[in-house]
C-alpha cells in the first residue's frame, strides 16, 4: 500500500486550486485482509464467522426471538496497532451480529466488551445451518483513503479541481472491500447520506431527502466508518443465501463513539 507522503507527492505534482483542502481528504484507514490459508485462529482473535468468544455475561443476541447471524469480531487491542488517529478504544471486542439480510432489514446488534472471561459460545441450538460458518482470520494494515466521486465532499471545490478530481487515476484511490475507518467505498450515493436517513429514521427516497435536506445535512458528517464489509469477502455463502452481493456499513456518531454507545449504531447495504 502506498504510505501518505506518496499520496501527497502525487497530489503536489497536480496543479489545484485547493490544494491544502484536498490534502485534509487524506485520512487513515485500517484495511482487513482475509487469507484463505489460515492460520491457527485462537481464543479473542479478531474474525469473521464462525463461533463468537463471548463474555460469559452476554447472551447470544435475539431478533424476534430468532438468534440473529454472527458476523464478525474485533478484538481492538490487535487494531489498535494500525489505528494511527486512535479514533477507537484500544482495548476490548466489538462483536457484530445481524438479523437475516434483506433490503428492508437492517436489524443488527454492536457489542462492546471489556471483559477478559471470554470463551468460544456454541451455536444456539435454534440457529438455522444456513447461519453458521468457518470462521475466518483477520489481519490488518495501515493504509490512506480518499473519499470517493460520489460523495459530497468535493462538491466544496472549484470546478477546475472537480475535473482534475475525477482524471485522477484510479490507481491514486485505494477502496478495499473489508476496512475499519476511513473514507468508505459506496456503490451506489454518498453512505453518509444514508447512514444518516436510517438514524434519523426518513426513508432514502428523493422527495423525503428533499424534504428532511437540512437534518440530514446537520448530522451526515458526524458517522465514522466503523466497519465496512463486502458480502463476497466475509461470509459469502450466507448473503448468498439472501441473494445479496453488495456492501455492508456500520456507522456510529462520533459522540456514541467516545461514550462507548453502541446501541446507536447504523447499518446499511448498498448493491453494485
Amino acid at each position: 500500500m502506498k504510505t501518505k507522503e506518496e499520496y501527497l507527492k502525487q497530489l503536489n505534482d497536480i496543479k489545484w486550486e485547493k490544494g491544502k483542502e484536498i490534502e485534509t481528504f487524506l485520512i487513515p484507514a485500517i484495511n482487513i485482509d482475509v487469507e484463505e490459508n489460515q492460520p491457527e485462529i485462537n481464543l479473542g482473535d479478531s474474525k469473521f464467522g464462525g463461533k463468537p468468544d463471548l463474555p460469559k455475561n452476554i447472551e447470544w443476541p435475539k431478533s424476534e426471538n430468532e438468534p440473529m447471524t454472527f458476523l464478525a469480531q474485533l478484538n481492538l487491542k490487535q487494531v489498535s496497532e494500525f489505528d494511527i488517529d486512535k479514533t477507537l478504544p484500544n482495548y476490548g471486542m466489538l462483536y457484530f451480529f445481524i438479523a437475516n439480510p434483506s433490503e428492508f432489514n437492517l436489524e443488527h446488534k454492536v457489542i462492546y466488551s471489556t471483559e477478559n472471561n471470554l470463551s468460544e459460545t456454541p451455536f444456539p441450538t435454534d440457529l438455522n445451518e444456513d447461519c453458521r460458518f468457518k470462521d475466518l482470520k483477520m489481519t490488518f494494515e495501515t493504509i490512506y483513503t480518499f473519499p470517493s466521486v460520489e460523495t459530497l465532499e468535493i462538491e466544496t471545490l472549484s470546478e477546475n479541481d472537480v475535473n482534475s478530481y475525477y482524471e485522477i487515476d484510479e490507481d491514486f484511490f485505494t477502496y478495499e472491500n473489508n476496512q475499519i475507518l476511513g473514507h468508505t467505498y459506496p456503490m451506489q450515493s454518498d453512505v453518509k447520506i444514508e447512514w444518516a436517513c436510517e438514524y434519523l429514521g426518513i426513508e432514502f427516497s428523493s422527495d423525503e431527502l428533499e424534504t428532511n435536506q437540512e437534518k440530514i445535512d446537520n448530522i451526515r458528517n458526524e458517522f465514522i466508518n466503523l466497519f465496512q464489509f463486502s458480502t463476497e469477502n466475509s461470509i459469502p455463502e450466507f448473503f448468498e443465501n439472501f441473494y445479496i452481493s453488495s456492501m455492508g456499513y456500520f456507522a456510529i456518531k462520533e459522540k456514541d463513539l467516545k461514550e462507548r454507545n453502541f446501541d446507536k449504531t447504523v447499518l446499511i447495504f448498498q448493491n453494485s
